[in-house]
């Protein structure tokens, strides 16, 4: 019994549509100077300008009024994901929407623009692009080929939040990365390069769309979970951030974060420094500029949610959870507990198991 992967069909995929033919052979007129122009006379010569200097300088191809899509025109009533095969030559269409979108690049290369940030994307680079955020995509090969997978926001959360529940850090910061609306560029980007893992679960998603198979709805987002499983758990330290000030992102910022949510009971900003080879004062920097927050913020919020956890289970005595979560301080617990919670941990204890 084969697999997905091996099931998939890439000599036919990658063969070009009647439309990419038309549009290869429009490109090629307005971009090759030796070339005769057969669409002279077939259109406006102020469309043909337009045309090629869309095409020479990468620049961006919008229909008024038609460049910010919904989710009820894109992804059909009663189905939680749309897949859409991206076409290839045409210029780059610059646009947003009001649902998720995971751009998956199966061959070849492409370039992605997303608000400011130009991203090279390459063979098994997968994208997420946040609801309203700008962007663009521009593929000029034949040997591209990338598909484009609708998620509704819901859909989204539930599968890839779903998977970080683990994670209070990483989740509070992918949060923060995809639904602070005061960042242009809110995107994840992950270089997955040869991880077939990875990729066979893309296909599957996309065999399974397109399938008419009994309880496609089911099957298509339980595939989806497993793919942000695999993916985080192959590749979350490796996953690349915007800056939210603008500057080169830091490809150690998950690592650190991570580091700090599976230490919490000792780690230190000297462990940290010593870790990852950053000054102490470069972590609170980077720390701040990502996260909001200092590090004893991050910290003191970890192991108080900790804490809060452990308080259902009725076995352990409230020291015992004091030192599970690395507080030394009995009085410094109880303040801490109560600024976060508003009660004691007796009482939250009682509201909980009642």
């Amino acid at each position: 019994m084969g697999t997905a992967m091996d099931k998939f069909d890439f000599k036919k995929e990658l063969q070009l549509s009647l439309p990419e033919q038309l549009m290869k052979t429009f490109y090629l007129q307005l971009t090759t100077p030796d070339t005769g122009n057969i669409l002279s006379g077939l259109l406006p010569e102020s469309m043909i300008a337009r045309y090629r200097d869309m095409y020479q300088s990468s620049g961006f191809f919008t229909l008024s009024g038609l460049n910010t899509y919904t989710e009820d025109a894109y992804i059909p009533e009663g189905s939680d994901v749309s897949i859409i095969k991206h076409g290839r030559y045409s210029p780059a269409n610059f646009h947003s929407h009001d649902f998720f979108e995971i751009f998956c690049v199966l061959h070849g290369s492409c370039t992605n623009y997303i608000a400011s940030h130009t991203l090279e994307m390459d063979r098994g680079d997968i994208c997420i692009i946040a609801p309203g955020v700008q962007h663009a995509i521009s593929a000029y090969h034949d040997d591209f080929l990338g598909f484009n997978l609708l998620l509704r926001t819901s859909t989204f959360d539930k599968a890839f939040f779903g998977t970080l529940a683990e994670k209070d850090i990483l989740a509070s910061f992918f949060s923060k990365t995809l639904y602070k609306t005061d960042i242009p560029e809110a995107y994840i980007l992950f270089r997955t390069a040869g991880d077939e893992e990875v990729r066979g679960y893309i296909i599957q998603v996309i065999e399974e769309f397109f399938s008419t198979r009994s309880y496609k709805k089911r099957m298509l987002n339980s595939i989806l979970t497993i793919f942000f499983i695999t993916l985080l758990r192959n590749h979350e330290k490796d996953a690349i951030i915007p800056h939210p000030e603008g500057k080169e992102p830091d490809e150690k910022i998950i690592s650190i974060l991570n580091h700090i949510q599976g230490n919490y009971k000792t780690v230190s900003m000297s462990e940290l420094s010593e870790k990852f080879n950053y000054s102490e004062r470069h972590i609170t920097r980077l720390l701040k500029e990502y996260t909001g927050t200092t590090f004893l913020e991050i910290l003191q919020s970890t192991r108080i949610q900790k804490a809060a956890n452990l308080l259902a289970n009725p076995d352990l005595t409230i020291q015992d959870i004091i030192e599970l979560t690395g507080y030394t301080d009995t009085s410094h617990f109880y303040r801490v507990f109560r600024k976060y919670y508003h009660m004691t941990p007796s009482q939250y204890r009682e509201s909980h198991l009642s």
